[in-house]
């Protein structure tokens, strides 16, 4: 059987399956694939679960702390934070490209609701 071959703790941006801390992960069951959040690296991991291997990284501002994805129409959503931990985001992007194509405004700690 094959496996998946991946690195955590790396800290090579940009090289696909070279992770420092994944923090989320989705599915994309149209094209067979797993996007991982690594949020230590600022970029998002797409991953072939059928060839078990990874097909390209996207990068993201700040750190990315969730993703998920939607099939109709295909988008993947991230969440990031920026400005030391004090700014956060979401964002739209196309799956295909890793272009992000809209982006909430930003929102400060101070502003989220306490639970």
């Amino acid at each position: 059987s094959s496996g998946i071959n991946a690195e955590y703790g790396g800290t090579e941006k940009g090289k696909p399956g070279v992770m420092g801390l994944v923090h989320d992960l989705t599915i994309d069951p149209i094209h067979h694939e797993i996007h991982v959040a690594d949020r230590e690296n600022g970029q998002v991991h797409v991953l072939n679960y059928i060839s078990g291997t990874f097909t390209r990284v996207y990068p993201i501002p700040g750190s990315v702390y969730s993703v998920d994805f939607s099939t109709d129409p295909p988008a993947l959503f991230a969440v990031n934070v920026t400005n030391g931990n004090m700014e956060s985001k979401i964002m739209t992007i196309d799956p295909a490209t890793g272009e992000i194509k809209a982006a909430s405004p930003s929102t400060t700690s101070s502003e989220l609701p306490l639970r």
